[in-house]
């Protein structure tokens, strides 16, 4: 960029700092972009306007979810908070509509998942208490302006949908698609673009889905299957960052992975090779013993050929010898 000194009218050039975070980011804001374009524009005259604009709008890298699943559960309503209680089966249809999302969803299939142990004709009765009261609660709150009809939740032919006619948008679809398109960038060597999606998708997983009702059954398949894609979204960024020199960054994640998994020996090996990158020998040497230890105590057996390899790494990077090890007690 040209600029003038003050002092004459020569003009000099002037190095403008860049953030390479922020520059992918926004890189890949701009495709997320396009191809939420590319999806309104490209779509059959006949396909659903609905759909497609709510694909479009998974697309946006910012889109700001309307329900949030991962981690504490929460709901926003034409810009404003929806103050929830606390428990309640109001709450509970409503979160299991939300994990739907767009899906309608049969009545057998509410009442066989919140009241699996009840009769029929109770757990019916007991279904509609909890959507007028669910009803109730957005009704207190201002309404709900812009559904179809004006409703919190729609039946038809034994069907149910919540929020219908709205561009109904949850966490875990921002999730997901930041999740899946990371992965399309790693495949085709867009490796920036891949680690801003990747980036993004860690900051919107707050927590595990539906954390707060882990007691519930229908919640333990959705949350493990979410959970492993955070997992391995978290190995993967780990690989990528220390591919591109940033190993503080890929230590952050390793710390990320193994407080959720403390049996994770990938973790452990990156941060073996992170750490050794770094000159800091002991810290590798301590997070192979703490390796050693949890395999062994967890798993019954010895760190791989793979972190072995790696420890052996560092003390040959080193020129240091064999650490002595305390005892340990037990």
């Amino acid at each position: 960029m040209a600029v003038r000194d003050s002092r004459d009218s020569v003009p000099r050039e002037t190095a403008l700092p860049v953030d390479e975070r922020r520059l992918r980011e926004a890189l890949a804001q701009l495709d997320g972009m396009h191809r939420a374009l590319t999806t309104l524009l490209g779509r059959p005259s006949g396909e659903d306007a609905g759909d497609a604009i709510r694909a479009a709008i998974a697309e946006l890298p910012e889109a700001r979810p309307a329900i949030r699943l991962l981690g504490a559960f929460s709901v926003e309503f034409n810009g404003r908070p929806v103050t929830l209680s606390a428990g309640g089966k109001s709450v509970a249809v409503l979160k299991f509509l939300a994990a739907s999302g767009t899906q309608t969803v049969p009545r057998d299939r509410i009442l066989d998942a919140l009241w699996p142990e009840v009769p029929a004709s109770v757990a019916a009765s007991r279904l509609r208490s909890a959507l007028h009261a669910l009803r109730r609660v957005f009704a207190d709150q201002g309404g709900v302006q812009g559904t179809r009809g004006g409703e919190v939740v729609a039946y038809d032919h034994g069907q149910y949908l919540l929020f219908p006619g709205t561009l109904l948008v949850t966490d875990v679809d921002l999730f997901e698609d930041a999740w899946a398109r990371g992965q399309e960038y790693d495949r085709a060597g867009e490796r920036g673009l891949a680690v801003a999606s990747y980036e993004r998708a860690e900051r919107l997983y707050r927590g595990d889905f539906l954390e707060q009702d882990a007691y519930l059954d229908w919640t333990s398949v959705r949350r493990e299957q979410l959970r492993d894609a955070y997992l391995t979204l978290l190995a993967r960024l780990a690989h990528l960052y220390i591919e591109r020199g940033e190993d503080m960054a890929a230590i952050s994640c390793c710390h990320k992975l193994l407080r959720r998994d403390d049996c994770n020996e990938e973790a452990y090996r990156l941060l073996i090779e992170a750490h050794g990158r770094r000159g800091d020998r002991n810290a590798a040497l301590r997070w192979y013993d703490i390796c050693e230890r949890e395999l062994a105590r967890v798993l019954g057996m010895p760190p791989s050929e793979g972190t072995r390899a790696a420890r052996e790494a560092v003390l040959s990077a080193t020129g240091g010898t064999e650490p002595v090890r305390l005892a340990t007690a037990g």
